[in-house]
C-alpha cells in the first residue's frame, strides 16, 4: 500500500478488503501487522480510487472487529 503506483495501492487494498471478508486466520495475523493503521493513512491519497478502496477496506475490518 506504499507503492508510487495508485494503481499498486489501489489493487493492495482490495486484496486486503478481501482477505478480511474472507479468511479468518489471515484476519488476525492482519491485526498484528498494523492494517488499521496503514488503510487510515491511505484515507489521504492523492487517488479517489485508493481512498474509496481503503474506506472499503476500514469498513469491513470494523464489521469483522480486526481492530486491535
Amino acid at each position: 500500500m506504499e507503492s508510487t503506483d495508485p494503481a499498486e495501492r489501489k489493487w493492495a487494498c482490495v486484496a486486503v478488503s478481501n482477505i478480511i471478508q474472507n479468511d479468518p486466520s489471515t484476519r488476525r495475523l492482519l491485526q498484528g501487522k498494523n492494517v488499521v493503521g496503514v488503510l487510515i493513512t491511505r484515507l489521504s491519497d492523492s487517488e479517489e480510487e485508493v481512498v474509496v478502496e481503503a474506506a472499503g477496506a476500514l469498513r469491513y475490518c470494523y464489521f469483522f472487529k480486526c481492530h486491535t
